[in-house]
C-alpha cells in the first residue's frame, strides 16, 4: 500500500514532537522537495479513507492530523505489517471472528472498516470460509438496513471463534495475537470476565492462575 519511502515519511511526521518542513524531510532521506511533495499526495489519497492526513500550511510546516482512529490506523502502517491489521491469507479468520463475536446484526462496511480493508474484500472472505461455516452449522441471517448474523447453537457458535482465534495466532504468532487483543478485547465487559471467575472459583472450589 505504501512504499518505503512513503512510511518514512509517516514515521518522521509521527515521531516529531514539532512541524517539519518538505525541505527537512527531503534532506533526511535524501530526495528533492518535489519528490516529497509528490510523495505526501500520495499518502494522502490513501490516508483520506482512515480518517488521518498530512496537513500542510505555507510558512508552517507539515504534521499529521487523525483522529483516534486514524491514529490507530497510522500505528499500524507504521510500526505494524505494513498494510493492515492481518496478512491477507489469514485475514478471513478476522472476519470470521468478528461476526461471531456479533450475536446481534452488523454490516460488512462495519467489519470492513474495522480491518481497514473494502466491504467487497469482507465479502469475499466470508465466501472463502463456506467448509469453515459448515463445519460448524453456522448459517446467517440477512435483513434489510440491520446487515447480517451468525445463527447457530452457542455452543457451536463459541466453538467457532475459538477456532478462528486458533487460527489466526497459530499462523501468524505473538504479533498477530496482540493484534487479536487489540481488534477483540476492546468490546469485552472486563469486569463481567472478572466477575464470572471469581464465582466459578467459589463454585467449584479452585483457584485460576496466570
Amino acid at each position: 500500500m505504501f512504499l518505503l519511502r512513503e512510511k518514512n515519511i509517516l514515521r518522521l511526521l509521527w515521531k516529531s514532537e514539532k512541524k517539519l518542513t518538505t525541505s527537512q524531510i527531503a534532506a533526511e532521506l535524501k530526495v528533492s522537495p518535489r519528490t516529497i511533495k509528490a510523495d505526501i499526495k500520495r499518502i494522502n489519497d490513501i490516508l483520506k479513507k482512515h480518517s488521518c492526513r498530512i496537513q500542510t500550511k505555507q510558512g508552517v510546516g507539515l504534521w499529521l492530523n487523525y483522529d483516534e482512529s486514524g491514529g490507530r490506523y497510522l500505528e499500524l502502517i507504521i510500526y505494524g505489517d505494513g498494510e493492515s491489521y492481518v496478512s491477507v491469507e489469514n485475514r478471513k479468520y478476522y472476519v470470521a471472528a468478528e461476526l461471531l463475536l456479533h450475536r446481534g446484526y452488523t454490516s460488512m462496511e462495519a467489519v470492513a472498516n474495522k480491518l481497514y480493508v473494502s466491504k467487497g474484500t469482507v465479502v469475499n472472505d466470508v465466501a472463502e470460509l463456506e467448509t469453515f461455516w459448515n463445519r460448524f452449522g453456522i448459517t446467517f441471517i440477512k435483513k434489510v438496513k440491520y446487515g447480517i448474523k451468525v445463527e447457530a447453537p452457542e455452543l457451536k457458535l463459541r466453538l467457532a471463534l475459538i477456532e478462528a482465534l486458533k487460527q489466526v495466532i497459530k499462523r501468524e504468532g505473538r504479533i498477530s495475537e496482540n493484534t487479536a487483543l487489540q481488534i477483540f478485547l476492546e468490546k469485552t465487559d472486563l469486569n463481567a470476565v472478572r466477575e464470572a471467575i471469581l464465582q466459578s472459583e467459589s463454585r467449584f472450589h479452585f483457584i485460576f492462575s496466570f
